[in-house]
């Protein structure tokens, strides 16, 4: 089975200015050991990224589209979006902290919890607080994702 990857909006900037992490993320998912997966929240994002400033960030990793596992008033697709189990709503609110600035970033972690076996994202602050979840989902910045795909490789190709 493989992968399930979820990353943060910043991630395509990083995919972006380093060829050799695109590279690799290209290889896993050919080989089929990856998939990403992406809401409406980190696609709206992208989409806001300034002409002058767009590199690519929203084609830099092909991704599957899933429902937001939380449903926020004022931030949800209705016909899209989930409604919270006790611990993605948990993890919303431990993620959001009260504050309507990071409500982006709390139903992506959310999100994370129940279509992710890995969150990647550089923001060290939403990192932080994913961490603090305890959940079995991994959380790694883009230089781990581009580390861990590597071993995924080195893994694959070692002969018994």
């Amino acid at each position: 089975m493989p992968k399930r990857i979820m990353c943060d909006s910043n991630i395509h900037d990083a995919v972006v200015s380093d060829p050799d992490l695109k590279k690799l993320i290209d290889q896993r998912q050919t080989e089929g050991h990856i998939v990403f997966k992406r809401t409406h929240v980190q696609q709206i994002q992208l989409s806001k990224i300034p002409d002058a400033r767009n590199k690519g960030q929203a084609s830099a990793i092909e991704a599957d589209r899933v429902g937001a596992a939380v449903v926020v008033s004022d931030h949800s697709l209705w016909d899209e979006d989930r409604f919270g189990t006790c611990e993605t709503d948990a993890a919303f609110a431990a993620i959001q902290n009260g504050n309507p600035k990071h409500t982006a970033d709390a139903m992506i972690g959310a999100t994370a919890l129940s279509d992710a076996d890995v969150l990647v994202t550089n923001d060290r602050n939403f990192r932080k607080k994913f961490e603090k979840l305890d959940s079995t989902v991994q959380v790694m910045s883009s230089d781990q994702l581009k580390s861990f795909l590597a071993g995924l490789g080195e893994h694959l190709n070692r002969r018994p």
